[in-house]
């Protein structure tokens, strides 16, 4: 029996595919810029509220000046169904 060529792409499933990208691209921005503000929020807190929390003032200087797509692992892993924030 002769090999069959898959029929070609069709455009709307191609533009479907470049959408999801679009909106991952969009959720990874949206992640990076709320970690950089609550990075920078970390620098408004007192020094004794970061005590509370076991930082001292050059932990959350570290922190806040962390690129923003350092991002931790748990935060960029996909929410499930179940889960909240």
């Amino acid at each position: 029996m002769p090999d069959i060529a898959p029929p070609p792409p069709r455009p709307e499933r191609a533009l479907a595919g470049f959408g999801a990208r679009i909106g991952r691209l969009v959720d990874a921005i949206e992640l990076a810029i709320e970690v950089r503000r609550e990075r920078r929020m970390l620098l408004g807190l007192h020094d004794d509220t970061l005590k509370d929390l076991g930082l001292a003032r050059g932990d959350a200087y570290a922190e806040a000046t962390r690129a923003c797509w350092d991002i931790p692992v748990e935060s960029s892993a996909p929410k499930t169904a179940g889960s909240s924030r």
